[in-house]
């Protein structure tokens, strides 16, 4: 059989198929007759330069490498007949083109392949070679399975894994990481599932183990996993007080790994802030929140030096380049930034709060022994990660060379994030205005903390009184509005009814629950409430579409990996039973100024529902907006149009406390 470069890739996946058939003995790589089978072996500067581009995360440009050593692997004539072996060679082209199609994404190729790894090494003799790739070979058809969201056959797979793991034909030392590794991803296939009393009870097994062994030897983010999905599991099943000890070896393990502004280590410290609030230990967990919110700034305040051309790095190299003159400013413009994100001295202060951390811990070392970084090989099928938090759950924009006059904290809509403000952010903040967007649970950045992944509404306006409070006191003196855009424009609304002391005034934008098309909605909601409320329902491209007919913007929204356009029968329901409570809200809204507008084009929100929404605000210092050509998005839109900020910038001016 001969594969020529220009057949199909189906013809390809045949003769892998065919070859894979034959049988071998035990172990592979054994010299075999030339007479049965001719091998083209692949050229050893191509292998290289495939594990290069794969070394560098360049996936993509490696597969074409790895496809083409296994062609050359197999274009050759083989009598199927008489071939009773396998060269080492073809079974490691074999397992690297699999190992990087699962890079790629590609798992449903990628498994086809393992699968006929599988299935070869089931019919070798029992060895310990034939034993490790059996195990292997399986656990990677289960990975691809999980990464298609195939979670209930990935489950299926992982008990057989188990029990393979025992075997006394495999060292004991690598019986003990793979039977950990194995809990491990059983764990997080229920995990997804939303099973968490039974993933919780994986995971509590999988920390038995890493604990009592010091001789199982998994990377840092393996152990990060086990503490934070473990911690996540008890964040939903309210065991609070079990989540408490978790989160703070988790915190303790980001600080001794990253230091302790690293925006990791604040992401720990929030998730253990929460579990001590919910534990009524207020005291305790006060500082714990300060630290990690002094770290989500120092980031931000980072990510603007450098912007801005004043970071750490620019300043010694301007001392080398500038002028005195020209170094003195820049040193002045970053003093002004310092002060402008972080506000008062106490604030920065706050960087102390995490010092009694290791002293409340009884696991300090809990984790000494595991790998700083994961082992330097092949990442295989599963290739799990803890979660990918490298952005904080708030973003900081202001323009230190323009005297400040106000603070804004805006509210995303529903399946947007803190970042779709940022150009009507970088517009304002030149007038003086600086601009402080967050995050609503289950949006966002809160999509990679364990615990946080799903839409809380009643949580989101906790955190937003929390984070005006911290606000109010680190800028004394300034007025501090609140922005909501869609479902933030509704949030935006219950926090100025239960908490107008914090805010000078309340901008809102189609916060109304009336929309259009609400019936197909309500229908795959009802269903999936009867058939499995935890199901994610597909609603992103009717949103999206009905949002904006910008066809640019409907591909850069729905493109985003920040964004979230799927959410379940039970978020969906959450979150229709808060938005029917706006009018009921919005009667207390006595004391606090308020102005709506509301997009005249807008296909997503029912006009007529603002105007009931707007009538119904209690305050009578109230404005509506009609804007006639405007869509859905007003403030989030991108690139934000101009025409209005001096009206909101005026507004914000005439309503801001002397």
């Amino acid at each position: 059989m001969k594969i020529r470069p220009w057949q199909t890739r189906s013809a390809l996946a045949a003769s892998i198929a065919a070859l894979l058939l034959a049988p071998l003995t035990c172990p592979p790589g054994l010299a075999q007759s030339t007479e049965e089978i001719a091998v083209s072996q692949p050229a050893d500067s191509l292998q290289a330069e495939a594990d290069g581009l794969y070394a560098k995360r360049l996936y993509k440009e490696a597969l074409p490498k790895y496809e083409k050593i296994m062609l050359d692997a197999n274009t050759c004539e083989i009598r199927m007949t008489t071939a009773k072996n396998f060269s080492q060679e073809q079974l490691k082209a074999l397992n690297d083109l699999a190992d990087c199609l699962c890079q790629t994404k590609q798992y449903s190729r990628a498994r086809a392949i393992y699968q006929q790894i599988q299935a070869y090494w089931n019919k070798q003799p029992s060895c310990a070679v034939g034993a490790k790739n059996q195990l292997e070979s399986e656990l990677a058809v289960a990975g691809c399975y999980f990464h298609e969201h195939n979670y209930n056959e990935a489950e299926r797979l992982l008990p057989h894994c188990a029990e393979l793991a025992k075997s006394n034909e495999l060292e004991q030392s690598y019986r003990r990481r793979l039977s950990t590794l194995v809990q491990i991803y059983k764990g997080e296939a229920l995990y997804r599932e939303r099973n968490y009393s039974s993933a919780a009870k994986v995971f509590e097994a999988a920390l038995e183990q890493l604990t009592e062994d010091n001789s199982i030897y998994l990377s840092y983010d393996l152990n990060k996993m086990v503490l934070e999905s473990l911690g996540g599991c008890y964040q939903y099943l309210g065991a609070f007080n079990k989540a408490e000890p978790i989160f703070r070896a988790m915190a303790l393990l980001d600080k001794n790994y990253f230091g302790d502004t690293d925006i990791r280590y604040g992401w720990s410290l929030f998730s253990l802030s929460e579990a001590l609030k919910a534990c009524h230990k207020n005291t305790d967990a006060l500082p714990i929140y300060q630290k990690s919110i002094y770290v989500f700034r120092h980031n931000n305040r980072e990510r603007l030096a450098t912007e801005y051309g004043i970071d750490d790095e620019q300043l010694k190299q301007a001392a080398l380049t500038d002028s005195a003159e020209q170094l003195e400013r820049k040193k002045k413009l970053a003093q002004a930034l310092t002060i402008a994100v972080y506000g008062s001295e106490a604030s920065a202060n706050n960087k102390d709060g995490d010092k009694n951390l290791q002293q409340q811990s009884g696991q300090s070392s809990m984790f000494d022994h595991c790998e700083r970084h994961p082992a330097s090989e092949k990442l295989g099928a599963w290739n799990l990660k803890p979660s990918g938090l490298r952005d904080a759950p708030g973003w900081v924009w202001v323009n230190p060379r323009v005297e400040r006059k106000a603070i804004l904290v805006c509210i995303h809509g529903l399946g947007l994030h803190h970042r779709a403000y940022e150009s009507f952010a970088k517009r304002i903040c030149k007038e003086g205005i600086t601009v402080v967007s967050f995050d609503v649970r289950g949006f966002g950045s809160f999509l990679e903390s364990r615990g946080n992944e799903t839409l809380n509404m009643e949580g989101c306006v906790s955190d937003i009184v929390n984070v005006l409070g911290e606000l109010r006191q680190d800028y004394k003196g300034l007025p501090l509005f609140l922005l909501g855009e869609s479902m933030g424009g509704a949030l935006a609304l219950r926090v100025a009814a239960k908490s107008p002391e914090l805010i000078d005034g309340v901008v809102c934008s189609v916060p109304a629950g009336q929309r259009y098309k609400e019936t197909g909605t309500k229908l795959k909601v009802a269903f999936n409430l009867v058939s499995n409320k935890n199901k994610e329902l597909n609603i992103g491209q009717g949103v999206v579409n009905r949002s904006t007919s910008d066809q640019q913007e409907r591909m850069r929204w729905s493109d985003d990996p920040n964004s979230r356009l799927n959410l379940s029968a039970k978020e969906l329901l959450n979150f229709e039973h808060f938005m029917r409570q706006n009018a009921t809200y919005a009667k207390k809204i006595t004391q606090s100024p308020v102005i709506v507008f509301q997009g005249n084009q807008d296909r997503l929100v029912k006009k007529e529902g603002t105007y009931d929404l707007f009538e119904a605000v209690g305050t009578q210092d109230k404005t509506l907006v009609l804007l006639g050509d405007r869509e859905h998005l007003i403030f989030e839109a991108n690139p934000f149009k101009d025409d209005i900020t001096l009206g909101i910038v005026g507004w914000l001016n005439a309503h801001s406390k002397k």
